[in-house]
């Protein structure tokens, strides 16, 4: 929306896939076209549930750093706009209104699981919570081993880059994690989970 309000036609993101198929979404509905750039290990389903929205599909690269790359390229114009799939605050306050919601329906809520790719989503739980002063709340922040870049980072204190990406869940794979939520998850009482593919894959089966 702030895209549109500035005059843009045009909003190109990288991603995995479900910040590509959001990005669409939200762009059709202003009358914005929008690029999604995947790497070459988002699932062809998933390619095609973003193109149904009437966006563009660009693969490139084989991690979703090489797409991201790609997706700066791509953004130069004037009438364009870069979005990024995880690193902005102005993606963490739109994520930011889930609490409004959980809140209203929930006010006594005391924890917040959530899967962690490159920490977006953890930092829009974060800023609601920050918003209605609930650091109480505690956040368990999931992710599969072969893509636990969020725990790396928290074992070394500040965001550290995965060699590779190795794992079934590939939206979340995101070898360096944004460096806000690193910092601002120690004001909650936190635990990070990391999972095998098989343990996350079951527990999608069982939800």
């Amino acid at each position: 929306s702030q895209a549109a309000a500035q005059g843009k036609t045009r909003v190109v993101c990288p991603s995995g896939g479900n910040a590509g198929f959001a990005t669409a979404v939200a762009a059709v509905s202003l009358g914005l076209q929008a690029c999604i750039v995947v790497p070459h290990t988002t699932p062809e389903s998933t390619r095609a549930r973003i193109r149904k929205t009437g966006a563009e599909v660009i693969v490139h690269g084989k991690v979703w750093d090489e797409a991201n790359q790609r997706a700066m390229e791509l953004a130069q114009g004037a009438d364009t706009e870069y979005v990024p799939a995880f690193d902005h605050p102005v993606l963490w306050q739109g994520h930011s209104t889930m609490v409004d919601e959980i809140l209203e329906d929930c006010p006594q809520v005391d924890a917040l699981v959530t899967s962690v790719g490159g920490g977006g989503l953890l930092a829009g739980l974060l800023t609601g919570l920050i918003r209605h002063r609930r650091m109480d709340c505690r956040i368990v922040a999931c992710e599969t081993r072969g893509a636990a870049s969020f725990a790396a980072a928290m074992a070394a204190g500040h965001p550290v880059r995965l060699p590779r990406i190795d794992t079934v869940a590939t939206s979340l794979g995101a070898s360096e994690v944004a460096a806000w939520p690193v910092r601002h998850i120690l004001d909650f009482p936190h635990e990070c989970v990391v999972l095998g593919d098989e343990e996350a894959i079951m527990g999608v089966v069982r939800y």
